[in-house]
């Protein structure tokens, strides 16, 4: 018996992520795509540069921040962690078992806090 097919994927086009507060500087766009075991999440984000009038010279820790796939039913998967470094673009991905159709949004949290920075409603 041959092995089975795997089912076709649907692809998104990158959405972009709404920042949480006015204040935000990190932006991010968001891909998912349906596979028969769930879903996969990737994400572009950018944090912006210090500016040069700042105390910051970009040797300091950046925040810690987390994609958390939020389903319909309030369920939430931590997928990835990372750190933001002022001026660098991180592209972290993951993987879910909710089905796409049952996730209700992509977020980016502050590790530290638990706060939603950016978030995309599906």
């Amino acid at each position: 018996m041959a092995p089975a097919a795997a089912p076709p994927q649907a692809d998104a086009a990158a959405l972009t992520m709404t920042p949480a507060a006015a204040s935000i500087t990190l932006a991010s766009t968001v891909s998912i795509s349906s596979h028969g075991w769930g879903a996969r999440i990737e994400m572009t984000c950018s944090y912006a540069k210090a500016p040069e009038n700042s105390d910051r010279d970009g040797d300091e820790p950046g925040d810690e921040l987390a994609m958390v796939a939020v389903g319909r039913d309030g369920s939430q998967n931590q997928l990835a962690t990372w750190v933001a470094l002022a001026g660098v673009t991180a592209t972290p991905g993951g993987s879910t078992s909710i089905p796409i159709d049952q996730i209700a949004a992509v977020q980016i949290i502050s590790v530290d806090h638990g706060d939603v920075l950016l978030q995309r409603r599906l």
